[in-house]
């Protein structure tokens, strides 16, 4: 059976597809929306990509998250996108801080807010983004314990041993790029440029060897396996605690 690669052409064409059904019968209540994530950044990867879009709506528009959740499930199965497509609603209100959504849905959307101002590419309509503020290192650190607890209460300690090779890769780079955020004031959401970023930063543990190795597994997940493996989950496991402690001052060894 034959699969169908989706190209970055493609991909236009599916979001704007998307546009177009979610908006058909809009009285006004969408505002925008916009591209986000590989695709919104300029490195989609064909084959390998998601898609990723932010609607930003009216506070009192009667369109739900569930709502856009079916027509998003139903494009990622109809058009068979590895890893889905993703779209987030966003209430004008909710852009701006304090950002309540984080404790309501249990993950960091300031971090969402964040990548809209620095990737969003505009599919319909538009709105004053420059208008939006970036989020404060305290909306960082605030909605990383949400997160680091939502995790802790579904994995457990340690976290990293219940992981496979792309979950514990995945969770590394997001560390780094925690530490990047939170205290080097660097945003870097291209997961294949995340290490050397972090390595430009005075970063506090590096084991280089480790690195080298991700940098390939993240091309060919395939060769992830044994002894791999158990590197990632020792690795993941320190930095986890280290950051954690570091950043948020945050101990879930206890």
């Amino acid at each position: 059976m034959s699969v169908t690669i989706i190209t970055e052409a493609m991909a236009w064409r599916i979001v704007a597809q998307f546009v177009r059904e979610i908006t058909q019968n809009d009285e006004g209540g969408v505002l925008a929306v916009y591209v986000i994530g590989s695709l919104g950044g300029g490195y989609f990867c064909p084959g390998r990509s998601d898609v990723d879009t932010v609607i930003i709506v009216q506070n009192d528009a009667p369109i739900t998250q569930e709502e856009i959740d079916v027509v998003a499930t139903r494009y990622w199965h109809e058009f068979d996108i590895p890893k889905g497509f993703g779209s987030i609603m966003m209430r004008e209100h909710e852009l701006f801080p304090p950002y309540d959504r984080s404790r309501v849905e249990d993950f960091e959307f300031s971090v969402e807010v964040a990548r809209l101002k620095i990737q969003g590419k505009q599919v319909y309509k538009s709105y004053r983004l420059a208008d939006v503020p970036m989020p404060s290192r305290d909306d960082l650190i605030c909605d990383a314990i949400i997160m680091e607890n939502w995790l802790d209460n579904e994995f457990g300690y340690p976290m990293f041993d219940k992981l496979k090779i792309t979950g514990c890769i995945n969770c590394i780079l997001g560390y780094m790029r925690r530490y990047l955020m939170i205290e080097q004031g660097v945003y870097e959401f291209n997961k294949h440029k995340v290490i050397d970023s972090y390595l430009q930063h005075s970063p506090p543990l590096v084991d280089l060897h480790l690195f080298q190795r991700v940098q390939v597994a993240l091309h060919d997940p395939s060769l992830g396996q044994g002894q791999l493996l158990n590197e990632l989950r020792r690795f993941g496991t320190q930095m986890r605690d280290y950051m954690n402690i570091r950043l948020l001052s945050l101990d879930l060894s206890r």
